[in-house]
């Protein structure tokens, strides 16, 4: 059940607490609002999570998205403007781990704020207004991080191209990969800016970037190879690291268009350089 038809949390408690009218209607209500989030947060379009039960950065966030998505579709809310402000929320939330602690507290609370800036372009969500992109740990390893998760899912949005031929990916569950860029027996690394998905790792291995990477530009030009990379978040000053193999200047550079990235997806914050105490988790 989400908090939108019954105005309240989504604790335990709560749920077995709900009053019985109307509960067949409200039920199949919300499991069709959570198959529409379960679809939104699953296209690579969207917000490009190849699994759920793997990759989401925070499975909880579907409660939010669903009960936001069905207030939408109720209140003729459907439209282009709504859908950018749910965008925000949902990246803002990712990016600034929101979701890691006090989850039931936020799920009620975003839908309230939500539904406010849906209705009202200056209530803006301080979460969202103060979001501090500078802030962002994108040197996080764990797979199981919302930030690192939420990386991954920026570049299957992307497009995440295969690196050799240039075509899209097979992105299902069963065949993608989280690889290392450069290959982590060599540099020691798993900061998530050293990390990609692709469909396959049997040609690259372990072989050093400036080994596999400049044998790509014979076959593609440097032009064609960057083309593809960029669906990596990777820029030229990152194809010029990879290409002398110099891991620094490559995160360097691959969090420097990341971070670039995040901040175009919250366009409402106030500042990229706002003080970390400002940003509210």
């Amino acid at each position: 059940m989400t908090p939108d038809r019954r105005g309240t949390d989504v604790r335990r408690n709560t749920i077995l607490e709900l009053k019985a009218e109307q509960f067949n209607e409200d039920w199949c209500s919300a499991c069709d609002a959570l198959a529409e989030a379960y679809k939104r947060m699953t296209d690579p379009k969207h917000y490009a999570v190849v699994d759920v039960r793997k990759w989401a950065p925070a499975s909880s966030m579907l409660v939010t998205l669903a009960a936001l998505l069905d207030h939408m579709k109720r209140k003729k809310g459907a439209h282009a403007s709504n859908y950018k402000k749910l965008d925000e929320w949902y990246w803002a939330t990712v990016f600034a781990n929101r979701y890691n602690e006090g989850v039931n507290t936020n799920t009620l609370s975003d839908y309230q704020r939500m539904v406010e800036w849906f209705n009202d372009e200056t209530k803006v969500p301080d979460f969202i207004r103060k979001f501090n992109v500078a802030s962002v740990d994108l040197h996080v390893e764990s797979q199981s991080s919302a930030i690192y998760r939420g990386v991954i899912s920026l570049v299957v949005r992307a497009g995440a191209k295969d690196f050799k031929t240039g075509k899209e990916p097979a992105l299902e569950p069963s065949k993608v990969q989280d690889d290392h860029v450069f290959p982590r027996k060599i540099f020691k690394t798993d900061v998530v800016l050293n990390r990609t998905l692709i469909s396959t790792n049997q040609e690259k291995s372990d072989a050093v970037p400036s080994e596999y990477f400049k044998a790509l530009v014979t076959i593609n030009t440097k032009d064609g190879l960057l083309d593809v990379l960029r669906t990596h978040l990777i820029d030229v000053s990152g194809l010029d690291a990879l290409l002398a193999n110099d891991l620094t200047k490559f995160l360097d550079a691959r969090e420097k268009r990341i971070r670039e990235v995040i901040g175009e997806l919250v366009p409402h914050r106030i500042s990229p350089s706002a003080p970390d105490d400002e940003n509210i988790q």
